[in-house]
């Protein structure tokens, strides 16, 4: 009786009520998290904030990482790239390879399981034991010995592959149970009876019965394929392969945005406690991603066991839903990307062209260029011409200094010809000199002691070795920098977070009264013993 009421009650509920109680809310959950992250995959290179591969080493005259901020809301890596933007741009690698890896898994695996499932005998035997040998090796293993076979460089057709191939001995053992499962109910005996082709009872009574397992299984392989991508990136295997940024403690960052990549930059695992949002950005992406994946393919599945999937839409359904899909999808794939302009650079400016600019380049008339000289003037016209961009006079980009001075025991280069300051910051430092040879071993504790606290002095040649040098220097802890050299229009980054000053090796050996000395044995860093002071 009290199951009567029960029904009459609910039958008697007003439609709104009803409409609540048969809302399906892990499938409403679990499609808008999935819907959010394909049009995540789809949009996300487009509602990147910034360009993730634009470094920034100079920052309010710190070195990166930098912390999050309104500028970075998720902090960046160690060279100085925006981590939300990385992201994003990322979103779109790490879903093509979990789902076309995933539908290979189970294109293999399902097809093999159904033909043995439903063949039975030897066949079936066989099968079943290169699926279980396949599956009795360790997931993690087997994928990085196909990655490493299908070449870590090669892109993320290579991760597709290797993934796709080595992991469809599940799919393979769930569709060979679900379809003998199947193959043994009286509705596949009746069809036979009546005569029905085994193609036709195939496709017409057993594929749609087994269709809700397989659709589980294809999740499950999604999450799996997402798991085995963090996983390889711990052990240093991702999209793109990886390079070495940092000198003094090399941290290995990815050359292709993909979560699981940005996953490998919190190795080694001290970066949990020096840096979380390094940690939980990627980590929390690839679990949000993992678990509305699970949630909705459960949900759908549960669903689908109730009805013909073959007559889920009507032709115009089908259509219609295939048109919105179109429109969701093509300005995505159609919007210009932001390295198009690189892009189209690139495939312009190719080797032979560069071979032929060379070539001219070397015409007597361009000999003897020096900076702002007729020769290096028309040289520069001729590159401009050859490729594209805009001439911008050097003058521009050096910082006018009016005053400064190197001195030592009485001993002074004052502002002039022999002493250029390359930085707008003020300095008034009394420190040790330390001479620093680019032929020597740079990096390591041992040359960060030797720099830290005291003013370095190298030979840099051109703009972009200065650059290069005050990241050294700042990274080993010192306090300034000498650059040797002769060139007057020599400049330094205008951000630089040291003090620079560019002076001639004459004018160092009368301050300091002594010889500057050859580094030997492969050291880097030169204890001079002596104290100058920058002003």
């Amino acid at each position: 009786m009290s199951e009567i009421a029960g029904l009459l009650s609910a039958a008697g509920a007003p439609p709104r009520a009803r409409r609540r109680r048969a809302i399906d809310w892990a499938l409403l959950v679990g499609g808008l998290a999935f819907a959010a992250m394909v049009v995540l995959a789809l949009y996300g290179p487009i509602l990147a904030p910034r360009d993730p591969f634009d470094t920034n080493f100079f920052y309010q005259s710190k070195l990166p990482p930098y912390d999050p901020s309104p500028t970075f809301p998720l902090g960046t890596d160690a060279a100085g790239r925006d981590r939300l933007s990385l992201l994003l741009w990322g979103a779109r690698n790490t879903f093509s390879i979990a789902f076309v890896a995933a539908a290979l898994r189970l294109g293999i695996g399902g097809f093999l399981g159904v033909f043995a499932g439903w063949q039975g005998g030897a066949k079936e035997l066989w099968l079943s034991r290169l699926a279980l040998g396949l599956s009795s090796v360790p997931a993690t293993i087997a994928a990085l010995m196909a990655v490493i076979a299908f070449n870590v460089y090669a892109g993320a057709l290579a991760f597709m592959l290797a993934l796709g191939l080595v992991g469809w001995g599940d799919a393979f053992h769930q569709a060979r149970r679900a379809t003998r499962a199947e193959a043994s109910r009286a509705f596949i005996e009746t069809a036979r009876t009546l005569g029905m082709s085994e193609q036709r009872v195939v496709l017409r009574h057993l594929l749609p019965n087994i269709a809700p397992a397989l659709l589980t299984v294809g999740a499950l392989q999604v999450s799996a394929v997402l798991l085995l991508l963090g996983e390889l990136a711990l052990l240093h295997i991702f999209l793109g392969g990886e390079i070495a940024v940092d000198v003094f403690n090399p941290i290995k960052l990815p050359l292709d945005p993909e979560w699981a990549s940005l996953l490998a930059t919190t190795r080694p695992i001290f970066d949990l406690y020096g840096n979380t949002v390094a940690v939980l950005a990627p980590a929390g992406a690839l679990l949000a991603a993992v678990v509305s994946i699970n949630l909705f393919a459960d949900a759908l599945a549960r669903r689908a066991q109730r009805m013909d999937l073959f007559r889920i839409l009507s032709f115009r359904q089908g259509v219609a839903l295939g048109l919105a899909a179109l429109v969701v999808v093509a300005p995505a794939l159609l919007w210009p990307s932001r390295l198009a302009p690189q892009l189209e650079y690139g495939r312009a400016f190719d080797g032979r062209t560069a071979l032929t600019l060379a070539q001219e380049l070397a015409d007597p008339r361009f000999a003897g260029r020096t900076v702002e000289s007729p020769s290096a003037v028309l040289a520069a016209e001729l590159i401009r011409e050859r490729i594209g961009g805009t001439l911008m006079p050097i003058r521009e980009q050096i910082v006018t200094v009016t005053a400064g001075a190197l001195a030592r025991e009485g001993r002074v280069v004052e502002l002039g010809e022999e002493l250029a300051v390359l930085t707008s910051s003020d300095a008034d430092l009394r420190a040790q000199l330390v001479f620093v040879d680019f032929t020597g071993s740079i990096g390591g504790n041992a040359f960060g002691r030797s720099i830290a606290g005291r003013i370095a002095v190298v030979s840099a040649s051109a703009q972009s070795s200065v650059g290069f040098w005050v990241s050294i220097i700042a990274r080993a802890g010192g306090i300034g920098l000498i650059v040797l050299n002769d060139n007057p229009r020599l400049a330094a980054p205008p951000d630089s977070p040291l003090p620079v000053l560019r002076t001639t090796p004459v004018a160092l050996r009368r301050v300091l009264g002594v010889p500057l000395p050859v580094p030997t044995g492969g050291t880097a860093a030169v204890q001079l013993d002596v104290e100058v002071q920058l002003t």
